[in-house]
């Protein structure tokens, strides 16, 4: 075989293992394994040779995939550190040499060091674990270079070219003058910022926040240093100094009271009159904007066509700007990062569309719409920071992770080339008006088998505070075709529980499996028929322009969906009923959603 240890090259894949996973290529005759894969036989990745290792009288040979499309990552460190010993047997890789390298320790400004071979050398700031394996290309004896981008930490490039110093790399130079503000220190020492680049002011008194003219000096020992030509005595709010520093900025800066209250509107760059009073939705609004300013950031720094970011860089990303604010989101009682990013059906940006959930852990942002909730007031759906509609002249309010638009209209939308959805399209609905119609209309167009209903099935049984009882018996009712209809409930050992619509005719009695997104709807008809409907109830709130909402059953996903996204606040369980506060302006939109179910609907806003 004409490799050596270090040779790129590429293949076509074959696959097979125990799990149907593990990938190969043939070289010259010769079988060479590269690890666990995810992607189709037959493709081709992109390859480097690592060698051949011998044990009990047989040999392997090994190479690592550099196509990380086709790869788990991780998976691939357990692989990864069965071959440790051929990765990189001599110590760091060369200059322009790619390889993957253990990550030994990790600082505590998250900067990760590896010892192959003994010898030690830095990777910049990595959003990754220590025992990680991530895939590197050597710059100097001294450093390597992360390539997934996924894994590199916050402002990488910046970060690395001044800690291998790299400095021609840099869009400063020296000698070059700037007006900057104070925004954190090194111990002793004011750091400001500049193109989002830290410089260090050795001498200098001045205070978080205080605004000062600097010039670039030297560059020294992997940092910048900047001699102050000017101090002066105001403190500056400099527009974008760069979400690296701005976060510890605001919280040092000292602003009067209430603090969190400011230190959202400056983070976000909206005035206070336009945030939710509310402490939760103030931090809702502040860690949702805290993530799309992340899958922004990353999307700069990608080159894909689809840019996307990996959980974990996401969460470095954000937690590393938050925490000093909000405690650490670690623990299981309070991921504060996960709870408004994706946890559960809740009001976070994944269930409202501000980002995409992909597969393998990975993120991104959701496409830009709005939908009209009045005349001139629409939903913002989108992963774009809030920053860009402010600086396009539109009135943004926070209620929570959501976004509202005011005094606008469909023609402005369209002429900021944000596309307008309908309600019904964006919630999802499927069908105007859930009702006996309905019923009827789905048991004849759905699959129907014999009924198989065993021991442990349960039936619905009817009305019982707001949620969905399920008993022995079941609430049976008839439907337009004379069908005895009841639903029951099968539960499902892995999973979650599947529901079955029973139908009895003169003929037989027969089962049509019902989709999870359709059980609640089928719960209200069956109420609605049997003559105890579930209802809604919507009034003023006192000492508030915001209306009262009231259910006795957990709303459906569609009307779940448009109750969150135009900012109404869940309130409490009590009498039997789910309270929320519904925003001024959104109520008519609110009580359309809930018309298309089979409810009692009492408005007593004009009473």
């Amino acid at each position: 075989m004409t490799l050596s240890s270090g040779d790129r090259f590429s293949g076509e894949l074959s696959i097979h293992g125990k799990n149907n996973n593990i990938g190969s290529v043939n070289v010259d005759g010769e079988t060479i394994t590269i690890g666990p894969v995810t992607c189709d036989e037959g493709e081709r990745v992109q390859l480097q040779y690592l060698g051949t290792r011998k044990a009990d009288n047989a040999s392997s040979t090994f190479a690592i995939c550099l196509s990380n499309h086709a790869i788990d990552k991780e998976e691939y460190n357990e692989y990864l550190g069965q071959i440790i010993d051929l990765l990189t047997p001599d110590g760091p890789p060369s200059a322009g040499t790619e390889t993957y390298i253990k990550i030994d320790e990790i600082s505590d400004d998250g900067i990760g060091y590896a010892s192959p071979g003994g010898r030690r050398i830095g990777l910049g700031p990595v959003a990754a674990q220590e025992g990680d394996f991530v895939q590197v290309v050597g710059v100097s004896p001294t450093h390597a270079r992360v390539v997934d981008e996924e894994l590199q930490g916050e402002n990488y490039n910046t970060r690395f070219w001044i800690l291998s110093e790299q400095y021609d790399k840099l869009p400063i130079n020296l000698d070059d003058e700037y007006t900057s503000a104070i925004a954190e220190f090194d111990e002793e020492t004011p750091i400001c910022y500049v193109k989002n680049i830290p410089i260090a002011l050795p001498g200098c008194d001045g205070q978080i926040g205080q605004k000062l003219d600097v010039r670039v000096s030297q560059f020294e020992d992997g940092q910048i240093i900047g001699e102050v030509v000017e101090l002066y005595d105001e403190v500056s709010r400099i527009k974008n100094p760069g979400h690296w520093a701005r976060m510890q900025w605001l919280q040092d800066a000292g602003f009067e009271e209430p603090t969190f209250l400011r230190v959202v509107s400056g983070y976000i760059g909206v005035p206070i009159d336009q945030l939710p009073e509310d402490p939760d939705q103030l931090k809702a609004a502040l860690i949702s904007e805290a993530i799309r300013l992340c899958l922004a950031n990353k999307a700069e720094e990608s080159s894909d066509s689809y840019p996307r970011a990996h959980i974990t860089g996401i969460r470095h990303w954000v937690t590393h700007k938050l925490e000093p604010l909000l405690g650490e989101t670690n623990s299981e009682e309070d991921d504060w990062f996960r709870q408004y990013l994706d946890e559960k059906n809740g009001p976070n940006l994944s269930f409202l569309g501000d980002v995409l959930k992909l597969s393998n852990g990975y993120y991104a942002a959701g496409a830009t719409r709005a939908v009209l909730i009045g005349r001139e007031i629409a939903i913002l759906i989108s992963g774009v920071p809030t920053s860009e509609f402010l600086d396009a002249g539109l009135d943004i309010r926070l209620r929570g992770s959501s976004r509202v638009i005011y005094s606008t209209s469909k023609s402005e939308l369209q002429s900021h080339g944000i596309p307008v959805q309908s309600r019904d399209e964006y919630t999802q609905a499927e069908v105007d008006t859930y009702d006996v119609e309905f019923l009827s209309e789905f048991i004849e167009s759905r699959k129907s088998t014999a009924w198989q209903g065993g021991d442990d099935w349960e039936a619905y049984g009817g009305v019982s505070g707001y949620g969905w009882t399920w008993r022995d018996t079941p609430l049976e009712i008839k439907d337009t075709s004379d069908r005895f209809v009841s639903l029951w409930r099968k539960p499902i050992e892995y999973g979650g529980d599947e529901y079955y619509l029973r139908v009895e005719d003169d003929e037989m009695v027969s089962e049509i499996h019902v989709p999870q997104r359709h059980f609640k709807q089928l719960c209200l008809i069956i109420d609605a028929i049997s003559g105890t409907p579930r209802s809604v109830e919507i009034s003023p709130l006192p000492d508030s322009s915001n209306f009262h909402l009231a259910l006795t059953f957990s709303p459906p996903r569609s009307q779940y969906r448009w109750l969150t996204a135009v900012g109404s606040e869940w309130r409490e369980f009590a009498n039997n009923r789910i309270h929320w506060e519904v925003p001024y302006g959104a109520a008519d939109s609110v009580i359309e959603a809930f018309e298309q179910l089979p409810v009692q609907i009492k408005d007593s806003r004009s009473n």
